[in-house]
């Protein structure tokens, strides 16, 4: 079944992963592909607003405004590296709007914290030089953390996301031991950037190509 509405946050990762291909294998193709993947995302940033909504609705054009994730707005910074700066006000609207005591909701109804997105949030910190923010929500994460080692998906029995589930069902998170939350904690206290890391290959490939000129 094809699914017509389109996602902001699949496109950051084809984004990311496209020009990690080019740089491997020289192909204008996978140029050409992490570009237009890279104009839907930069289409769906309200300047007003200073977000990025989540994508369209299933006719691939009207843009979704119910839900604001915080997760896009982290990824965004994270995976567009070189063409963050017009985007960091993303930050202070997620600070603004999406915040719970000490960590992010999912979405903007505040109800819960969601541990794996205030990571995210901390792992982008950590790209835009505010060390201090993103060690402050790694504290905050590590506090709550399992004797396992394990981070818990929410402070709470559940949250809702503001999205639904294919079968019409609301799409919840709950407070049970999440392997994305505690991978994210990982990321963001070793100011890891997962959309871009170090790869001695790409490394070189990356070198080469902006000293031509060829690769922002």
């Amino acid at each position: 079944k094809k699914f017509t509405h389109k996602s902001t946050e699949h496109n950051l990762d084809i984004y990311a992963a496209f020009q990690r291909l080019y740089l491997i294998t020289d192909h204008p193709a996978w140029k050409e592909r992490s570009a237009h993947a890279l104009r839907f995302v930069q289409s769906m940033w309200d300047d007003v607003e200073k977000i990025f909504w989540t994508g369209t609705v299933a006719d691939g054009v009207t843009i979704f405004k119910e839900v604001v994730p915080v997760d896009v707005q982290a990824w965004a910074l994270m995976a567009l590296k070189d063409h963050q700066q017009p985007y960091l006000k993303s930050l202070d609207y997620a600070e603004a709007q999406l915040m719970v005591g000490q960590g992010f909701d999912f979405n903007q109804d505040t109800d819960g914290v969601w541990f794996e997105g205030t990571a995210q949030m901390a792992a982008a910190f950590s790209k835009v030089g505010r060390s201090d923010r993103q060690k402050q929500l790694v504290d905050f994460i590590k506090s709550t953390q399992h004797p396992s080692g394990g981070i818990f998906a929410t402070d709470r029995e559940e949250i809702s996301t503001g999205f639904q589930l294919p079968n019409g069902m609301p799409w919840v998170y709950y407070q049970r031991l999440h392997t994305g939350a505690t991978s994210w904690l990982v990321l963001a206290e070793n100011s890891l950037n997962p959309f871009w890391m170090r790869n001695a290959a790409t490394e070189q490939l990356a070198s080469a190509k902006k000293t031509t000129g060829e690769c922002k």
